[in-house]
């Protein structure tokens, strides 16, 4: 079968995982990995499911090149690198960053999301755009900052709930300031990824990670605040009926435990 990073007809694929296992961890409940799996799509039902999403996707030569990138992403995020951490009231500003596995870390997560032929990213069409990406991460070219920008933010407030949530990439109803926006929650974090030919005109591109390996998690930004709305109320809709079960189940558990309780006294 054909490996989707480096093109060879002939690989042996392995289970791949779209997104990496770290960006879970908050997510997980109980030793044996079990999570809620939601959509906020009424056609969809929502499910208990175990670890995360995989699928037959690359060799095991190109799963390594993007684990090199994981593996860095994940001591920034969760701890295990040299960074420094300055704080402000409108961002958190990060730096000493390697701006190469990071930014290409970035961009593998909106690509496998494009390629990936899963129902839960067939909102993703990355177009022409995808193979543009497939070069740069598998000849490790990170390109310029506004090239597949990203933009990250999070929201003080809720982030303890955004931290136990996933919510795939999903594509703006309209351009953001001229171009295609994915907007995804991943990790506690807002990410917006950008996918233009034009972003060299982008008028905030001090925005996205820099060369100087400065990256900037904005505070509240409007955008993610909005999709998080929206996301939460169609998120409601979609699942109505089975958070009803949820609810009636642990009521029932709940109760149970109670009866036991009393008979123990």
């Amino acid at each position: 079968m054909k490996c989707a990073l480096c093109q060879n007809e002939d690989a042996v694929l392995c289970e791949s995982h779209i997104f990496p296992e770290f960006l879970y961890q908050d997510v997980y409940e109980g030793e044996d990995h079990l999570y809620y799996a939601f959509s906020s799509n009424s056609d969809e039902r929502a499910s208990r499911k175990r670890k995360g999403v995989y699928e037959e996707l690359m060799c095991r030569d190109c799963e390594s090149i993007i684990q090199r990138y994981e593996d860095y992403a994940s001591r920034v995020l969760y701890g295990g690198t040299q960074i420094a951490v300055q704080q402000s009231p409108e961002m958190i500003t990060i730096s000493e960053l390697e701006y190469a596995r990071f930014k290409l870390f970035q961009i593998s997560l909106i690509w496998r999301a494009g390629v990936s032929k899963r129902k839960e990213f067939r909102n993703v069409d990355l177009g022409l755009h995808a193979e543009r990406m497939r070069e740069m991460l598998f000849s490790s070219s990170p390109g310029e900052p506004y090239e597949y920008g990203c933009v990250l933010s999070f929201l003080p407030n809720a982030h303890e709930l955004m931290r136990r949530m996933i919510l795939v990439p999903d594509k703006a109803p309209s351009k953001i300031l001229g171009h295609t926006c994915y907007r995804a929650i991943l990790g506690g974090l807002f990410w917006a990824f950008f996918v233009s030919n034009h972003l060299q005109d982008f008028p905030h591109r001090e925005a996205f990670f820099s060369k100087e390996g400065v990256l900037r998690v904005f505070r509240a930004a409007a955008p993610a605040m909005k999709f998080l709305q929206q996301s939460g109320s169609d998120f409601m809709k979609a699942n109505s009926e089975f958070i009803k079960q949820i609810n009636a189940s642990t009521a029932a558990a709940t109760k149970e435990n109670n009866v036991a309780e009393r008979k123990c006294l």
